[in-house]
């Protein structure tokens, strides 16, 4: 059962105003000299007393015909609906601003559906878009001006997917779908630590306490879990316990982590995301002009004397690489992956990273490499109460023990689930490898005491 919920603050009859008012600033801020030697600020008082301009002509345009004049909330709501559109998101600002959501999903001129942080799904209060066509009009003002850079979103380019300025991604498919869809999603919890974690019941305090001597033992680890169970949530709070004087890089196709947008972002860590390209190709390779992967940042990566490196998502080519500098100089990477447990990680890994090796390079090979990479496994899932309410929490913490003869990794389970229907992870034994907790002066008393009290 769906709710409405306050998501557009504009009526339907003050839209086509809202409109024309906004084309009427864009002429303005474009014929307006020395605008580009203009703060932000300074622009934004411009256009305020611009936007005021234009409405006091509305007002007299209305004495004169003889209509009713606008009241003063109908007149704050055409101002927000402008000031959203010169510098926000036009109509998707206004989903963005409800307080509590954390998915949108649009599909044309249909009005949006919102996913709120307690797994509920509610009707926004009416359409963002007259019709399917001003859908995708509005997404291509978003790529081509609110992104790191500007994106096409055509029919020969039908998929986009960016970063809001407010840090939120949004996804979008036309044409190869019967109408355009949009999904956004809102990353709640950024600036995270595994503190904070176990506060909102995310994870226990022996298992922070377990994940931060991982992370400063320079343990690479990989986060496994299903869409929407936390991962990059975890892979944040996780990044939060690196020492500031450490170079490190994160990787991404498209910036979530967000931790060089940090008031208290690590001085020596970069940021880098991947970029699509052109329609053209390069006749020497047969990519997209300008397309730069996963694969190609992680190269450039190596050069430059990073000790550990994070990637955002690992989806295809680009963990053979990754796993290749885990083994080569950058112990301590991280990494997340989309699996239903711990033990299926691993054969994900491994189907990914195939897809990079061209041919010559056996199964068993790349999966004792990946065993060799990777040092332990922390699984996230999520669940959902009968009431429809949602729970996000660490299942499983795994260290990879060995590689068996037939090509399997075996786990031993540090933490994971009681048995007695609770799904969350609980101490269960000792680490089998402890040589990089003793090397950097990590101490797992705390573990010892957990074990005997078991």
């Amino acid at each position: 059962m769906t709710r409405p919920v306050n998501g557009s603050p504009v009526r339907t009859t003050h839209q086509a105003l809202a409109r024309r008012v906004h084309g009427a600033i864009l002429e303005r801020l474009a014929g307006h000299p020395g605008r580009e030697r203009l703060d932000r600020s300074d622009q934004r008082q411009l256009v305020l007393a611009w936007i005021q301009a234009e409405l006091d002509r509305e007002a007299r345009r209305r004495v004169i015909d003889g209509e009713e004049q606008l009241g003063p909330e109908a007149e704050q709501a055409v101002v927000r609906a402008v000031e959203n559109t010169v510098w926000g998101l036009g109509r998707i600002q206004a989903l963005l601003d409800v307080p509590g959501v954390e998915d949108i999903h649009i599909a044309g001129s249909d009005v949006p559906l919102l996913r709120m942080t307690d797994g509920s799904v509610r009707k926004a209060e009416s359409a963002i878009a007259e019709s399917d066509d001003d859908l995708v009009q509005q997404i291509q003002f978003i790529a081509a001006h609110h992104g790191s850079s500007e994106r096409a979103f055509s029919p020969a380019q039908p998929f986009l997917n960016m970063q809001l300025p407010d840090g939120s991604r949004l996804a979008a498919m036309r044409d190869v779908v019967p109408r355009p869809v949009v999904t956004i999603r809102r990353h709640r919890l950024v600036d995270v630590t595994l503190a904070d974690l176990v506060r909102n019941g995310t994870l226990s305090e022996p298992i922070a306490r377990f994940l931060t001597a991982l992370v400063r033992s320079a343990v690479s680890i990989l986060v496994t879990g299903m869409p929407a169970a936390g991962k990059t949530t975890l892979l944040r709070a996780l990044a939060r316990e690196i020492d500031p004087t450490e170079r490190f890089a994160t990787l991404e196709t498209e910036f979530e982590l967000n931790l060089h947008r940090l008031p208290n972002s690590p001085p020596l860590m970069y940021a880098a995301e991947c970029r699509s390209g052109s329609t053209e190709r390069d006749p020497a390779t047969g990519r997209a002009a300008g397309e730069k992967t996963l694969s190609d940042l992680l190269v450039q990566t190596l050069r430059m004397s990073v000790t550990r490196v994070i990637v955002g998502e690992v989806r295809g080519e680009e963990a053979l690489p990754m796993l290749e500098a885990m083994n080569a100089g950058m112990p301590g990477s991280m990494c997340t992956l989309h699996a239903g447990s711990a033990a299926e990680a691993f054969e994900r890994l491994v189907t990914a990273a195939m897809k990079g090796t061209g041919s010559g390079w056996s199964d068993g090979f790349v999966t004792r490499l990946a065993a060799q990479g990777i040092k332990y496994v922390v699984h996230m899932r999520h669940v959902r109460a009968p009431d429809g309410t949602r729970a996000r929490f660490v299942a499983e913490v795994a260290e990879v023990s060995a590689v068996s003869d037939d090509g399997r990794v075996a786990l031993n389970r540090i933490f994971s689930p009681a048995g007695n229907g609770d799904h969350r992870a609980v101490f269960q034994l000792l680490p089998q490898d402890r040589r990089p907790f003793v090397e950097a002066g990590v101490d797992l008393s705390f573990l010892r005491s957990q074990s005997a009290a078991r």
